[in-house]
């Protein structure tokens, strides 16, 4: 919840020390809006007004904005292989992606590598006030999850899988502060399930400079 306040003082102390450019990373491009329910979402919305003011005109940016992290959507698979290996029994497998829904997820080292170069390059102007959406080569779906988890335990799953399940977000809550803000991350998916995270919107820039792989 303090993200604004920690990273607008940051882009304030890089103003101050005459830095010439900075790449920062932001969030699914679709959500990156004044209205959004989730409020990290707004949050990065807010560093990007703030950055695009008269008063940061020295202060060259680009805002990479990833739709969904790989290590985000297999976490809870990588879990669920790992309890059966320790107990011999299979649990139920929660993801947080829809069963049939594509969306274009990104390595988040590749990522990275694109703010790397980024930063390398000669003209930080081409770049400035750039916001570029980046996915990973290919969408997959909750169901290719499904399909790599029985691969890798050459095992038909026993139970139904829960799709679209973002209750990991409650427990995230339920000992926190502002309850409220954290509960609003349930909401994040949303732009996932109407279709607006695919690899198609990939911008072109990215792709350029450093497709990924």
């Amino acid at each position: 919840p303090s993200h604004f306040a920690e990273e607008s003082q940051f882009h304030i102390n890089l103003l101050r020390a005459n830095v010439k450019y900075v790449v920062r990373i932001s969030t699914t491009h679709a959500n990156v809006k004044p209205d959004n329910f989730a409020y990290y979402a707004r949050s990065h919305w807010a560093i990007e007004q703030m950055l695009s003011q008269k008063p940061f005109d020295k202060l060259h940016w680009t805002s990479l904005q990833p739709n969904l992290f790989l290590r985000f959507a297999l976490a809870s698979a990588i879990d669920f292989i790992q309890e059966m290996r320790n107990s011999g029994q299979q649990g139920i497998l929660s993801l947080p992606l829809t069963k049939d829904i594509p969306i274009g997820v990104v390595d988040c080292f590749e990522v990275g590598v694109l703010a790397a170069k980024l930063l390398l390059g000669q003209d930080s102007s081409q770049y400035n006030k750039a916001k570029l959406v980046v996915n990973g080569p290919q969408d997959i779906t909750g169901q290719t999850i499904v399909d790599l988890v029985e691969e890798e335990l050459d095992a038909k799953l026993e139970h139904p899988v829960s799709f679209d399940d973002m209750s990991f977000v409650e427990k995230m809550a339920a000992n926190a502060t502002q309850k409220n803000l954290i509960l609003s991350f349930k909401t994040a998916q949303d732009a996932t399930k109407a279709g607006l995270c695919t690899v198609a919107t990939t911008i072109e820039e990215a792709l350029r400079i450093a497709p990924p792989k």
